[in-house]
């Protein structure tokens, strides 16, 4: 009798395992890439303007990492490596004019890993435009890990 719960815990464990693990990867492949949306030539030549708006004086090469995102979603996170800074990244339209907002970006939509990253939620407090040092490592990861480099020379 005791052999048979133990079996029965096993077997119940082994199909939850087997649920999670299928569940995973299922998630995995609802993602898409940046480089699938059908307004990607204009996203990169924005890139290109973001880069003479914000950082003029960088030459170069320039790496963009944006992140996998669930399909439907208006949002995706990006950094920018060279100036150290990283979008909530509204996602554009077919036409150039949905990508402008990378270079108009909503308050708390562009961040300054250097100036708005404090230690500890505690110190984000009920700031709008802070995060966590946490959070922006978790971000990151995801873009830089997970998601899509894009590399840009400039000028």
């Amino acid at each position: 009798m005791q052999g048979t719960k133990q079996l029965t815990y096993i077997t119940l464990i082994v199909i939850l395992l087997t649920m999670f693990i299928a569940q995973a990867h299922s998630e995995d492949k609802e993602l898409t890439s940046i480089t699938d949306n059908p307004g990607f030539n204009y996203f990169k030549s924005t890139l290109l303007q973001v880069i003479e708006q914000r950082r003029p004086e960088l030459s170069g090469q320039h790496h963009f990492y944006v992140a996998h995102y669930r399909e439907g979603s208006e949002y995706t996170y990006m950094f920018w490596q060279e100036a150290r800074l990283f979008w909530v990244l509204h996602l554009g339209t077919p036409e150039e004019y949905g990508w402008m907002s990378m270079l108009l970006p909503s308050s708390g939509e562009l961040l300054h890993i250097d100036k708005d990253v404090v230690a500890t939620q505690e110190e984000v407090g009920t700031s709008t435009y802070m995060v966590s040092q946490q959070w922006i490592n978790d971000k990151i990861f995801k873009c830089v890990v997970d998601g899509d480099l894009i590399t840009v020379t400039y000028p």
